[in-house]
C-alpha cells in the first residue's frame, strides 16, 4: 500500500485478484490433465507459477501486480485441482484414504501458516518483495523436485500412449483410447465452498478480534493461526490410526472388495456438529473482556472440522468419479474459489458493523443449515450416482 500510495480498500485488490485466477484456472487444468497428462501440468503451473511470484516483487504499479496476481491464481489452482486425480491414480482403495488425507492438510495448512510466515518476514526487516520471493524460490524448488521424481500417472494418458505406440510398431489402426469428463455435485461443492470461504474470511476477521480488541502485534496475530493448522492435523492423525482401519476392516468384509463411497461421508458427519459449534464458540467469546484463549481455542476446532469436511469430500468425490476425479475437483475449485474471493470482500465491514459476536454468529447459522447435506448424501447418494453416466 505505501509503495503504490493506495488505500487499505484498493490495497486488498491483488489477495481476491489471486482468488479470482484460482477460480477460473480448473477451467484449463482439469480437461487437459485427462487430455495431455498431469506431469506437463505440473510443470507448467509450477513454473509459471514461480515466475509470476518473482514478477509480482517487482510490479511497477497496482496494475501490474493486480494482472500478476491473476496469473499467479491461474497457474497455483492446479495443484489442488488436479491432486484429487493423482491420488485415485496411484492410490488403491485400501490407501485411498491415507493419500487423501495428508492431500487435504495441506491446502489447510498452507492458509494457516501463511500469515505466521508473512509476519516474521515484516518484522524481520527486509522488504516485502522477499515474501513472493520466497514463494518463487520455494515454488521453483518444489517443482524441479516434482517433475524429476514423478512419472505420468494418469491411466488413460498412459493408455493413449500405449495404443499409439502398438499402433506405430503393429500398423494397425484398431487400438484406441477413451476419454470422458465428469459433473460435480452440487452439495458437495456448496459445502467444501462455504468452509473455504470462510477460512478466507478469518484472515480479516482475525485481525479485528485480536488486533483492534486484543491489541495484538502482526507475528501474534499470525500465531493465532496455527491452532487452525493443529486442528488439521489432529484430524490427519484421528483418520490414519482410526478411521482408516475401519475402512480397511469394511473393505476385507465386502464380498466384492468395495465400500459404498457413501462410508467417506461418515466424518463430514460429524464434523458438521464441530465447525458449527466452533463459530459460535468463537463468536460469544470475542469480547475484549475475555482472555483471547476460548477463541483461538475455538479456531483449532474449526481446523478439525474443514479438514474433516473437506478430507471426507475428496475423498467421496475421488471414490465416486475414479479416474476422472481431476474434471469433478475443477468444478469444485471454481466455486470453492469464488466463495473465497468474494467472503473476505465483506469481511471487515461485517465485523465492524456487526461486531466480532453477531458477525460470526451469521456465519454459524449458515453451517448449521448446511450441516443436513452429507446425512442427505448419505441416504440419497447410490440412487444420485445411478443417474450420472460417470460415477462409478
Amino acid at each position: 500500500m505505501e509503495r503504490y500510495q493506495v488505500s487499505a480498500e484498493a490495497g486488498k485488490i491483488p489477495i481476491f485478484m489471486f482468488l479470482a485466477g484460482y477460480m477460473s484456472g480448473p477451467l484449463f487444468w482439469g480437461p487437459l490433465s485427462e487430455l495431455y497428462g498431469v506431469m506437463p501440468m505440473i510443470w507448467a503451473s509450477g513454473l509459471g507459477l514461480a515466475a509470476t511470484n518473482v514478477a509480482c516483487a517487482h510490479a511497477p504499479n497496482l496494475g501490474g501486480l493486480i494482472c500478476l496476481r491473476i496469473l499467479a491464481g491461474m497457474f497455483g489452482s492446479c495443484p489442488l485441482t488436479i491432486g484429487g486425480g493423482i491420488m485415485a491414480h496411484i492410490w488403491r482403495k485400501q490407501q485411498l484414504g491415507v493419500g487423501m488425507c495428508v492431500f487435504g492438510a495441506m491446502p489447510m495448512s498452507g492458509p494457516s501458516l501463511g500469515p505466521l510466515v508473512g509476519g516474521c518476514i515484516d518484522q524481520s526487516g527486509v522488504t516485502y518483495q522477499w515474501i513472493f520471493w520466497a514463494m518463487g524460490i520455494f515454488t521453483g524448488a518444489l517443482t524441479f523436485l516434482m517433475g524429476l521424481t514423478m512419472k505420468e500417472t494418469n491411466p488413460g494418458v498412459n493408455l493413449v500412449k500405449k495404443a499409439k505406440r502398438i499402433r506405430k510398431e503393429t500398423g494397425d489402426n484398431r487400438y484406441k483410447a477413451p476419454f470422458e469428463v465428469e459433473p460435480m455435485l452440487l452439495g458437495v461443492t456448496l459445502y467444501i465452498s462455504f468452509v473455504y470461504g470462510v477460512l478466507y474470511l478469518f484472515f480479516d476477521a482475525y485481525p479485528v478480534v485480536f488486533q483492534e480488541l486484543h491489541h495484538m502485534s502482526p507475528i501474534q496475530i499470525g500465531l493465532t493461526f496455527v491452532p487452525l493448522m493443529a486442528g488439521c492435523l489432529l484430524g490427519s492423525v484421528y483418520y490414519i490410526f482410526y478411521e482408516n482401519k475401519i475402512y480397511l476392516k469394511r473393505l476385507e468384509q465386502s464380498p466384492t472388495n468395495t465400500v459404498p463411497p457413501e462410508f467417506r461421508l461418515r466424518l463430514t458427519m460429524a464434523a458438521g456438529p464441530i465447525l458449527t459449534a466452533s463459530l459460535f464458540w468463537f463468536a460469544w467469546t470475542s469480547f475484549p473482556s475475555i482472555s483471547v484463549w476460548p477463541p483461538i481455542i475455538a479456531g483449532g476446532f474449526y481446523g478439525l472440522g474443514i479438514f474433516f469436511i473437506i478430507f471426507s469430500l475428496f475423498t467421496y468425490m475421488a471414490d465416486t468419479y475414479g479416474v476422472l476425479t481431476s474434471s469433478a475437483m475443477a468444478a469444485n475449485t471454481i466455486m470453492r474459489s469464488g466463495f473465497g474471493v468474494g467472503f473476505p470482500l465483506f469481511a471487515t465491514q461485517m465485523y465492524h458493523k456487526l461486531n466480532p459476536r453477531w458477525a460470526t454468529t451469521v456465519l454459524a447459522f449458515i453451517a448449521l443449515i448446511m450441516v443436513p447435506i452429507p446425512f442427505l448424501l448419505f441416504k440419497f447418494g447410490p440412487w444420485m450416482r445411478s443417474k450420472t453416466r460417470y460415477a462409478i
